[in-house]
């Protein structure tokens, strides 16, 4: 009768392959945390600093649509709230059409977030921000004409 030859740690009752095995695991495990991490703090830190950018953009850009458009297109939660608030009295229509091309294009924040998430996969960010620009005209026109018709 064979039996097994690997030798067994006394302490952990494992043997060399399986410690060895459960090493690799962990520093996995350890490597997928770490990513996830970095993830988080990237994404957290491109939304408040164009947030912060959106906010600035009232310095720079007059008038209460295009500071919403520009403050959207820095960072889309900022730029809705301010289009879709009462500050601006515009006809719903506008507000609508421009809160629809602003969720089909996502915001700089977004595709700088987009950017650091697809780095290393060989994934072109000029041809999704080539898209992104044509789900925003695509989602600003079908809100336009879909409201014109009702």
């Amino acid at each position: 009768m064979q039996g097994n030859t690997a030798k067994q740690d006394p302490a952990s009752g494992l043997t060399g392959k399986q410690k060895k095995n459960n090493t690799a695991f962990l520093g996995t495990l350890e490597d997928t945390m770490f990513e996830c991490f970095r993830l988080l703090v990237l994404i957290g830190g491109y939304i408040i600093i164009f947030s912060v950018l959106a906010d600035f953009s009232s310095l720079i850009v007059s008038g209460f649509l295009p500071h919403s458009i520009i403050a959207g297109t820095f960072e889309i939660t900022t730029g809705i709230t301010l289009i879709m608030s009462d500050a601006g009295k515009l006809p719903v229509i506008i507000k609508g059409t421009a809160a629809a091309a602003l969720c089909g294009f996502g915001g700089i924040s977004a595709l700088l977030q987009t950017s650091g998430v697809i780095r290393d996969s060989g994934l072109s960010l000029s041809k999704y921000t080539f898209h992104k620009v044509l789900c925003a005209a695509a989602g600003g026109a079908i809100f336009y004409f879909i409201y014109s018709f009702r």
